[in-house]
């Protein structure tokens, strides 16, 4: 059986702390237009409380994608 299947995803399931910092750094003007002179501390606050989860749940979508497409 032909299976013809296209998926794109954009995201950056890989984040980790070393990377947001360094995405911080490089892109500290952006973030600071964006969302204000603590708009850096913002997100880094954010990311210590959700970056545990998201890496759990990072791991469990490409568990599922890979399980769904060795399936086919």
């Amino acid at each position: 059986m032909l299976v013809a299947i296209s998926l794109g995803l954009q995201f950056h399931i890989e984040i980790d702390s070393s990377t947001l910092e360094r995405w911080l750094d490089e892109d500290a003007a952006f973030v600071i237009g964006a969302l204000g002179e603590n708009g850096p501390a913002r997100i880094r606050e954010e990311a210590q409380q959700r970056l545990p989860l998201l890496r759990q749940q990072g791991r469990q979508l490409i568990a599922n994608l890979y399980d769904q497409l060795n399936g086919l």
